[in-house]
């Protein structure tokens, strides 16, 4: 009885183990701007997309000259995703700025800092 007690012991811990999370592999992007603040439309949304997915809203600048915190916070922007090669586009609803793009890249628990500003 012990035996097969064991048994099923080691196969329950087996099967925990091969379906663990693998989130630590995966890294981190971190979007913020101050386009807000340098062009003159009064309060505008800046819509972050990642390979044509909308993953989310800039709507306040990020005006601090240090680099952020990769987190979401009510300036920046943060996702997380499996390492490789992506593409991003900022849509910027004023006057003749339309649409930023761009590419990056995701290295495994690491964090990528993507900064839009006006020329």
């Amino acid at each position: 009885m012990k035996t097969i007690i064991r048994l099923l012991l080691l196969v329950a811990i087996t099967i925990c183990t091969c379906c663990d999370d693998n989130s630590s592999e995966n890294g981190k992007v971190v979007f913020h701007t101050d386009i807000h603040a340098r062009i003159n439309c009064g309060p505008i949304d800046v819509i972050i997309f990642i390979d044509n997915d909308s993953i989310g809203i800039l709507s306040e600048p990020y005006l601090f000259a240090a680099v952020p915190e990769c987190a979401t916070t009510t300036k920046t922007l943060m996702v997380e995703k499996k390492p490789g090669k992506y593409s991003y586009s900022a849509i910027v609803n004023c006057g003749d700025l339309d649409e930023l793009k761009g590419e990056f890249e995701i290295i495994s628990n690491q964090c990528t800092n993507i900064y839009f500003t006006l020329p």
